[in-house]
C-alpha cells in the first residue's frame, strides 16, 4: 500500500527565507543527497506543510555595512509577494528589525538565534538592543539554557522564545 503523504497544514503561506550563504544551490544539493539538511534549516520540510518558500539571493560581502544595505534592499524590494520574514540569522537583517520595531515594515519576522541574549553594561546600547529585540515576532534558539539566560534579560518575552533543536 502506497504511503500517505501528509495534507498540506497551510496552503496560503509563503516565507522570504533569509540565509547567509547559497540557499538555491544548497537546497538543489540536498535533493540529491550532496549536502547536510541541518544547515538548510527546516526549509526541506516546509513544503510537507504547504509553505512555499522566496529565496533570498545570497551575495558575500566583507564589510557587513555592505551585506546589510543589500540585504535589506532585497528584502523590502522583493517583487515576489511574502508573508513572513524567516532568517536563519539576524546577521545581515539588522535594518529591517529596527523598521519592523517601529512600525515601518509590516511583515512577521522570525529568526533563528544562536546564542542567548545579553545585557549590554552601557545604557544607551542596552536601550538600542530592547528596541531591536522588539522587532522580532518569533526566535527559535537551541536550547533550554539559551532561553533561560535569554528571559533574564526581559528583552523578549517568553512567548517569543521557542526551543527547536
Amino acid at each position: 500500500m502506497a504511503e500517505k503523504k501528509q495534507a498540506p497544514l497551510n496552503t496560503l503561506l509563503t516565507i522570504y527565507f533569509y540565509h547567509t550563504r547559497l540557499t538555491r544551490e544548497s537546497y538543489e544539493e540536498w535533493k540529491e543527497y550532496k549536502f547536510p539538511g541541518h544547515i538548510l534549516y527546516g526549509l526541506p520540510l516546509l513544503e510537507n506543510y504547504g509553505i512555499h518558500s522566496v529565496m533570498h539571493k545570497c551575495k558575500y560581502f566583507s564589510s557587513r555595512l555592505k551585506l546589510m544595505f543589500y540585504a535589506t534592499k532585497e528584502i523590502l524590494f522583493c517583487k515576489e509577494k511574502y508573508d513572513v520574514l524567516y532568517a536563519t540569522s539576524f546577521r545581515g537583517i539588522e535594518p529591517v528589525i529596527f523598521l519592523r520595531a517601529l512600525g515601518l515594515y509590516r511583515k512577521p519576522i522570525v529568526i533563528w538565534h544562536h546564542t542567548a541574549v545579553v545585557t549590554n553594561p552601557k545604557p544607551w546600547r542596552e536601550q538600542i538592543s530592547r528596541l531591536f529585540y522588539k522587532g522580532i515576532d518569533q526566535m527559535f534558539l537551541f536550547s533550554r539554557k539559551l532561553i533561560q539566560d535569554s528571559q533574564k534579560t526581559r528583552k523578549a518575552p517568553s512567548l517569543k522564545l521557542k526551543l527547536i533543536h
